[in-house]
């Protein structure tokens, strides 16, 4: 008789990840559906909406998705791990690090062409 452990562990694994992917997106379905039944509500009574930042609405500096901030961070975590790895495993395993650090410096390249466009339009004119 086979040892059934191996093959029960892997597939509750597999299955937890399953029921926490699928609960992740039942939350994120209904927070959708409720932000479109308060707009739609809303725009029953003739309340005018603000734009969603999903609309085209430029992101604040705060915002999490903001090139800014994800630039600098990719590019100081991939610093850092370029250091870690160079100091316990030597230069060949730091590359590793500068490859995690040049997608940091992607973001931070395109921020400074087209984001900081949208963070700072330039002021409109009097007419």
């Amino acid at each position: 008789m086979p040892d059934f452990t191996a093959i029960v562990s892997i597939t509750t694994v597999f299955a937890a990840g399953v029921i926490i992917v699928a609960i992740v997106m039942w939350v994120h379905y209904r927070k959708s559906m409720m932000r479109n039944q308060e707009r739609l509500a809303a725009i029953e009574k003739g309340i005018p909406l603000p734009d969603l930042a999903g609309d085209g609405a430029p992101l604040s500096r705060n915002h999490y998705h903001h090139p800014l901030r994800g630039g600098i961070r990719l590019l100081f975590i991939g610093a850092g791990l370029a250091f870690a790895l160079y100091l316990n495993a030597g230069p060949q395993a730091a590359a590793w690090g500068g490859f995690v650090a040049m997608f940091g410096l992607g973001d931070l390249v395109y921020w400074a062409l087209v984001g900081r466009k949208v963070d700072n339009p330039p002021p409109e004119s009097p007419s």
